[in-house]
């Protein structure tokens, strides 16, 4: 049976190296939800990659292409 998800969150993605990315705590989130849907559809504000950001230097982006099913 085909499972999917159309997730709306409002966890900032970042363009880095010309590839989305999240930090590892939503990354982590979307290999849970990954477990039980065979796809998912993500709304989502996405962040200039050409801007600094305040908190961008607390955060660890890992890209969504190392995400299972990608």
């Amino acid at each position: 049976m085909d499972t999917s998800l159309f997730l709306v969150v409002p966890v900032p993605f970042r363009i880095v190296d010309g590839q989305y990315g999240c930090d590892y705590q939503a990354c982590d989130g979307l290999m849970r939800w990954l477990e039980h849907f065979e796809r998912i559809v993500l709304a989502a504000p996405v962040l200039p990659e050409n801007e600094p950001h305040e908190f961008s230097k607390l955060e660890t982006w890992k890209s969504i292409e190392q995400l299972p099913k990608a």
